[in-house]
């Protein structure tokens, strides 16, 4: 039964049809129009290119004042479409400011230049005199801080294998206090 403002109306629905005096209204539409067809298939294209998008986080490495000023990028490395050789899109870098330890991180940039502008370009966006510290191809690269501005890099195979040229070298350079700023691999 439906209701409308002149009072109550009998429908009676018989294999999966209402038929009452409204019922043109309430029957269902069969069928897929070339419509529905197009809209499926843009909704389709458009989760599947949400799905291929890698996930990207970061994480803070350096905070001042309870504010986050230093970030990591942890981004998975992503296989090539087909599962094949992977993408020449190897290159990274680290650039690091002294004064104000700002930093900026790229990975998996098709040459060197390019991977050094977007490290720059990072960087400055918290510091003023930015400049590229190291820059890698399928490895990973680091940066650390030691006394009285003093900066030093490492390369490796691995994170920690960066991470631990660099200090090695802060410390042999007579940093005292030496502070790991920024690592990034690229492979």
């Amino acid at each position: 039964m439906t209701s409308s403002s002149r009072g109550t109306i009998p429908a009676v629905i018989r294999g999966g049809h209402c038929q009452g005096p409204n019922s043109a209204k309430l029957r269902p539409r069969h069928g897929i129009t070339p419509l529905h067809k197009m809209q499926a298939a843009a909704l389709g294209g458009l989760l599947a290119l949400i799905v291929s998008m890698p996930a990207q986080a970061l994480t803070c490495m350096q905070y001042i004042e309870g504010r986050c000023v230093s970030y990591r990028s942890d981004v998975p490395d992503r296989p090539s479409p087909g599962g094949g050789a992977r993408s020449t899109a190897s290159y990274g870098a680290i650039a690091y400011d002294r004064g104000s330890h700002a930093w900026g991180v790229s990975h998996n940039w098709g040459n060197r230049a390019r991977a050094e502008l977007e490290a720059m370009k990072k960087c400055g966006e918290h510091g003023k005199d930015c400049e590229v510290m190291v820059w890698f191809d399928r490895k990973c690269g680091a940066v650390t801080s030691g006394n009285g501005g003093t900066a030093f890099w490492g390369l490796g195979n691995n994170e920690g294998q960066a991470r631990a040229e660099a200090t090695k070298k802060c410390e042999d350079g007579g940093g005292s206090t030496c502070v790991m700023q920024a690592y990034q691999c690229s492979h």
